[in-house]
């Protein structure tokens, strides 16, 4: 099925307002069936790559190569791809699974671990009870690592940025902090920007640690950064979603209702014109945003 919904026209976000009255923006929803979600849990994760779409909830795992989907039913609590190379990191309890094109090549015991991002080097930096450690992509091999509390991690692709307790700073080269803030709050950071979700505020951080801005926001239950760092979306308890300028934090639209329980996960493609939008009821959705409807056919849930 799928449903064509008409939001509100906003200023100073080009790649998706047109001003032109003839040529509004819009956004479609693909969903093959609005009764049957596609996954019985909340929905934890959520990435768009040049190789999959993943949508992940505690116990199973669906992944569309642009061809076919396919479901690995495996209890775990974050799914993590590299955004170039058929490579998947899976968390578990207490174990991280490498796959390599989804067949399994290794398993890492790391209790309860939180976040892994990809670095530069060939490497991955993961973050769990033991700190913040660095491994080997191909061969899952320990080359070292950081003894810091952190729930939430970001990288420049040579640092690795970590939320917490506190905000920190890591060299993964020296294997030591470069930087401390007293900030909590979990991390997310995309091309040189962070975004920092406490409980009741908002912050931004740049690669220094310097604080670009903070804002009071209630009922905040996940976040999400464009690749480009230049915008972030805020999704909400009540099933909206707000989108801002990440520099100044303006708010450029308000998409209200997009579901019908809190939103729980999301992910901007890297063209910003494709967002998944996950539930806690299990149920996802695809925008896709173009200047004019247009009728697009798609099995990916089927």
């Amino acid at each position: 099925m799928l449903i064509t919904s008409l939001l509100n026209r906003c200023k100073g976000f080009p790649q998706y307002i047109v001003e032109n009255e003839e040529q509004r923006s819009f956004l479609k929803l693909h969903q093959s069936n609005s009764v049957i979600t596609p996954h019985s849990q909340p929905i934890h994760s959520l990435q768009q790559t040049s190789q999959y779409t993943i949508v992940a909830s505690c116990n199973q795992i669906t992944v569309n190569d642009y061809r076919q989907t396919k479901n690995i039913f495996i209890n775990q609590k974050s799914v993590r791809c590299h955004p170039c190379l058929p490579f998947t990191i899976v968390l578990q309890q207490k174990s991280t699974k490498l796959y390599y094109e989804w067949n399994i090549f290794e398993s890492i015991y790391s209790k309860n671990p939180t976040d892994v991002v990809f670095l530069l080097s060939n490497s991955f930096a993961l973050s769990s009870e033991d700190g913040v450690n660095i491994f080997d992509n191909q061969t899952g091999k320990l080359l070292g690592g950081v003894v810091v509390e952190a729930n939430s991690l970001g990288t420049d692709g040579v640092d690795v940025y970590c939320g917490g307790k506190n905000q920190y700073c890591l060299d993964m080269k020296m294997f030591k902090k470069r930087w401390e803030i007293p900030k909590s709050g979990k991390l997310t950071m995309k091309n040189g920007i962070g975004i920092i979700k406490d409980l009741s505020t908002i912050s931004a951080i740049d690669l220094n640690g310097k604080c670009l801005w903070t804002m009071e926001k209630k009922g905040v239950s996940c976040v999400e950064l464009s690749d480009d760092g230049q915008y972030f979306l805020l999704g909400y308890q009540n099933g909206s979603v707000d989108l801002f300028q990440s520099q100044t934090s303006t708010q450029l639209c308000n998409l209200e209702r997009l579901h019908d329980e809190p939103i729980t996960a999301m992910n901007w493609s890297s063209s910003q014109l494709h967002l998944l939008t996950g539930s806690r009821d299990g149920l996802v959705m695809k925008w896709n945003c173009f200047n004019k409807p247009e009728i697009i056919h798609t099995d990916e849930w089927e």
